[in-house]
């Protein structure tokens, strides 16, 4: 997983992770992610592993 701001290629930090909604029945978890250089939050896909 790429953890570099996409507008500055600074460091970030994760936030938390979230099951991000994709239309009515879909979800994909995702990791929230903040630039401490220009301060921007985004997300960022994450492949979970399904449990048996």
């Amino acid at each position: 997983m790429d953890t570099r701001c996409p507008r500055c290629e600074s460091e970030t930090v994760e936030l938390g992770e979230k099951s991000l909604e994709i239309g009515v029945t879909r979800k994909d978890p995702v990791s929230i992610r903040l630039c401490g250089n220009c301060g921007m939050v985004f997300y960022v896909h994450i492949e979970k592993i399904s449990k048996f």
